[in-house]
């Protein structure tokens, strides 16, 4: 086993453009940031548009990865977001974003990867190559210059072929995922937005003249309502424990989620963050425990992650999460609330950042069906969602045994 530095083992290391183009609103490319990283790739619906005279200077300017490159979150949650490019790159990256080409001859593509994942390199890094106060970015430059313990190509592709397949199993697994809520965001649509849910002999009911009213400026399915968020559930804040007390936090207590763990976990469902807080901690703040099935929302830095309580929790003040009345089922309020995100943004205020206070969402307006259809609705989706908790209950086994590989087989030191 070598020690070698990361310059000599990579043709390139750099990150994406240090400007950013101005955005369009069709035909455009897309351009990555930080935030439409996954594990495996870039999330191209939540990126930003460009020119496609712009995407073109940036291709030709090395902002554009190819296939086998590595590629790593380098400002704010660095190095928690690491995959290899396997397809040819239909975008462009952002500063936000490093870039690893392996030199082929020398490493192995996924066992980089790996290594940037081993938490002991983490800590590694945190300690000597990482600077900023309010964002915490990678030095690229004196990244270069980081020494890695290589073994012999050979080694590494072994090791490789006993922890990838953990990974592509995580991987499918998250693309069943996003079928699955793919396929459940198009039975809300049909049955709310476009009203042809199953009416008389199960035929589509607006497509079959089905019954509407008219309420002010709308057409609604008889028997439906005009009506706003609050009237669906139990508007709930949260609260910070006092960080100057460390008798406020733990490692197994209390579930408490923050933001932060929603933007670095976008499951469906969610049980814990990174750190829970004890009965000190809850009892001293106004935070609240929220029952099962309680959809949690951010109400600000960003507005509009959305996910459901697998367990009772708490959260810290950056949300406004409800829980939902008996008859409104959790699958439908998450859809709904994900499809109000820009409806909720516009209603926001602040300077610094947008947020939404608890007045402001409880006055979204929405169209509330009827219990009926809303049972029916639940009897739809409720095998669909249990299939997605399924899939992530699996896939968080699936990485504490390819995190424990990693740790076993990918070391750090010789």
């Amino acid at each position: 086993m070598q020690e070698i530095a990361l310059g000599e083992i990579c043709t390139v290391i750099t990150d994406g453009a240090h400007y950013s183009p101005p955005t369009v609103i069709s035909e455009g490319q897309p351009i990555a940031s930080v935030k439409d990283m996954t594990d495996y790739g870039i999330n191209l619906s939540s990126c930003r548009l460009i020119s496609k005279d712009q995407f073109e200077i940036l291709s030709e300017s090395g902002c554009k990865p190819e296939i086998g490159d590595v590629l790593i979150a380098k400002d704010g949650s660095y190095l928690k977001k690491v995959f290899v490019v396997k397809d040819s790159a239909d975008y462009v990256l952002l500063s936000s974003v490093g870039i690893f080409r392996p030199d082929t001859e020398k490493v192995n593509s996924y066992f980089l990867k790996y290594y940037f994942l081993n938490e002991e390199f983490r800590n590694h890094v945190t300690r000597g190559y990482v600077t900023g106060t309010a964002l915490k970015r990678i030095v690229l430059d004196a990244f270069k210059r980081i020494k890695i313990h290589l073994p012999s190509l050979s080694e590494q592709n072994k090791i490789v072929s006993l922890i990838r397949p953990f990974d592509e199993k995580i991987r499918i697994n998250l693309e069943l995922i996003k079928q699955l809520e793919e396929y459940a965001d198009v039975l809300f649509y049909k049955w709310f937005v476009d009203f042809n849910f199953p009416g008389l002999d199960e035929k589509p009911y607006r497509d079959n003249e089905g019954k509407m009213t008219e309420l002010g400026k709308k057409v609604i399915p008889k028997g439906w309502e005009l009506g706003i968020l609050k009237d669906l559930g139990e508007i709930v804040g949260g609260a910070t424990p006092s960080t100057s007390n460390p008798e406020n936090f733990t490692k197994s207590g209390i579930p408490w989620i923050t933001p932060k763990d929603l933007s670095l976990d976008k499951s469906v469902y969610i049980s814990r963050g990174l750190t829970d807080i004890t009965e000190l901690g809850y009892k001293s703040s106004s935070t609240k425990i929220m029952p099962i099935g309680s959809v949690l929302f951010t109400s600000r830095a960003p507005i509009g992650y959305v996910a459901i309580a697998a367990e009772e929790v708490s959260t810290n003040q950056g949300f406004k999460s409800i829980v939902p009345f008996e008859t409104v089922p959790s699958e439908f309020l998450y859809l709904l609330l994900k499809r109000l995100v820009p409806i909720i943004e516009r209603n926001a205020g602040g300077t610094t950042f947008k947020e939404i206070s608890t007045s402001g969402i409880s006055k979204i307006k929405i169209i509330k069906p009827s219990e009926l259809i809303l049972k029916k609705f639940e009897k739809e989706v409720k095998p669909i969602f249990r299939k997605i908790k399924s899939a992530e209950k699996e896939n968080k086994l699936l990485k504490e045994k390819r995190d424990l590989l990693i740790h076993q087989l990918v070391r750090c030191k010789p």
